[in-house]
C-alpha cells in the first residue's frame, strides 16, 4: 500500500457573526503500512495532566478506575455525556500513532470500557462518538479515549472537533481493525 496525499479546502462563512470566511484544510485520514513512514513508539510523559490524574496529584471527576484503566468526566463536555478512558499501565502510548499491532487488545479493551460506560449511564452505543484525536490535535500528550453520547446533542463547533474519518480523529473500532492489520494510522 502506498502513502496516499490529498485533503479538501472546507471554507466556513461566518456572515451571521460578520467575521470573514474560515478556511481549513481537510486531509483525509489513511491507513498505511507502517513501513511507509516509519514513527518511533513515543511515550506518554510522567508530567502530563492524566499521569497527575492517575497519581492523584490533580483532582478529576472520576468514574471508574480499575488496574488498568480510569475513566472521567472531561473538563470542556461536547454533550450531555462526555467520558475520557485513560489507559494506566506503564509505558502508556503518547498518542494513536504510537501503537503497534501489540497495542489493539488494549485499544479493544479501551473500546469495551467505554461501551460498558454508556450503558451505565443509560446511553446507546448507536448514539455515541467513541474515538481517538490524531496527533497533532491533542491536548494531552498521554493517549485516551473519547466517549461522547448522545452524538446528536453535540453543538455545531465541537461536532467538527469530533468528526470521525477525518485526519484528526479516528473511530476506535476502526483503529482496532487497523492495528491487527499492522498499520499505522495518521495524516499523511
Amino acid at each position: 500500500m502506498r502513502c496516499r496525499k490529498g485533503g479538501l479546502l472546507v471554507c466556513l462563512q461566518l456572515s451571521v457573526l460578520f467575521l470573514p470566511s474560515i478556511c481549513f484544510l481537510v486531509l483525509p485520514c489513511t491507513m498505511q503500512d507502517s513501513s511507509c513512514s516509519p514513527k518511533p513508539r513515543a511515550e506518554a510523559t510522567r508530567d502530563n495532566d492524566f499521569a497527575k490524574i492517575i497519581r492523584g496529584e490533580l483532582r478529576a471527576s472520576v468514574v471508574f478506575d480499575s488496574e488498568s484503566f480510569i475513566v472521567i468526566k472531561d473538563r470542556s463536555p461536547a454533550s450531555k455525556l462526555h467520558l475520557q478512558v485513560i489507559p494506566k499501565i506503564p509505558p502508556v502510548p503518547r498518542d494513536v500513532t504510537s501503537l503497534t499491532k501489540e497495542h489493539s487488545f488494549m485499544v479493544e479493551s479501551m473500546h469495551n470500557v467505554a461501551v460498558k460506560q454508556l450503558k451505565d449511564h443509560g446511553y446507546d452505543i448507536g448514539e455515541s462518538i467513541i474515538g481517538f484525536h490524531i496527533p497533532p490535535f491533542i491536548s494531552v500528550p498521554h493517549l485516551h479515549m473519547h466517549v461522547i453520547a448522545p452524538s446528536s446533542s453535540i453543538v455545531f463547533w465541537k461536532r467538527l472537533k469530533y468528526l470521525q474519518g477525518t485526519c484528526w480523529f479516528v473511530d476506535s473500532k476502526k483503529l482496532v481493525e487497523s492495528l491487527r492489520r499492522g498499520k499505522s494510522i495518521g495524516c499523511v
